[in-house]
């Protein structure tokens, strides 16, 4: 299938296939995962639709069906389908928008921290500097304190 559907009306009592192993296999189907599934059944028993729905099934419409209250499931489904939609690309797009701010944070965290190592490379030199000249104040008053002894 090049175009996938919006919607499936699968009725569980087809001629060769489970209804429910069509089901569960087109919600382990990456592809159609996402697609609703309206079950029609004959039946009324519970288990029938707790088994439904343990399948993947969205909604149910009992037989003989009702068009009306079918169509009426299926704007319904639909709606809900689009709404989920709508909240998954949104909560994708808030992902994304995390995964920038969190790039951008690291980004900045990474040029601090380069910052703060040319800082204290400088401070070390500076320091190193610092000590050479006192070092070299230390062997001239030693030195002087040596000439002045010698007098």
């Amino acid at each position: 299938i090049k175009t996938l559907p919006d919607l499936i009306i699968l009725d569980l009592m087809l001629p060769s296939l489970d209804g429910y192993a069509l089901c569960t296999s087109l919600r382990e189907c990456e592809r159609t995962a996402q697609i609703p599934i309206i079950l029609i059944t004959g039946s009324k028993e519970p288990d029938v639709i707790k088994r439904g729905l343990a399948a993947g099934a969205n909604d149910f419409v009992n037989k003989p069906v009702d068009w009306q209250f079918l169509a009426d499931r299926v704007d319904f489904v639909l709606k809900q389908s689009g709404q989920r939609k709508r909240l998954d690309e949104e909560l994708q797009n808030i992902n994304s928008g995390h995964e920038e701010r969190d790039k951008s944070e690291k980004e900045e965290v990474a040029l601090r921290i380069q910052s703060m190592q040319q800082e204290a490379n400088a401070a070390s030199d500076q320091l190193i500097l610092a000590e050479e000249e006192h070092a070299d104040a230390i062997k001239a008053v030693q030195a002087k304190a040596q000439d002045e002894l010698a007098i």
